[in-house]
């Protein structure tokens, strides 16, 4: 379930007020002690929607290095790679979306 917060943060993001909603992640990342995956995965949204993918790559570098990745993580983290021109980083992502997706049996991301 997605806590309050979060759902604020993504209803400010939404609505184009990406410093407000920056600042709310920030804000949660320093109160949320280790188990912070899920603020992390917001901000990256955030910094994708307002188009600075240099810094939404580097969170979901954080969040692929973590043992909490899910598939949907590796394949946003290579849609950001490839819109920001990061073709290296993008190949290596998708490639490891199509390894994942095969071990797990998903297949979602053929039609995305």
């Amino acid at each position: 379930m997605e806590s309050k917060e979060i759902a604020l943060i993504k209803f400010l993001a939404n609505r184009r007020d990406y410093g407000e909603a920056l600042t709310a992640c920030n804000s949660l990342l320093l109160s949320s002690g280790e188990n912070n995956i899920d603020i992390l995965r917001v901000r990256a949204y955030v910094h994708s929607r307002s188009g600075n993918l240099d810094s939404a790559i580097n969170d979901y570098r954080i969040i692929l290095a973590s043992r909490d990745a899910q598939l949907r993580d590796w394949y946003l983290a290579a849609d950001n790679a490839l819109e920001a021109e990061r073709h290296l980083d993008a190949t290596e992502w998708f490639s490891e979306v199509i390894r994942k997706s095969e071990l797990q049996g998903e297949s979602w991301f053929h039609s995305a």
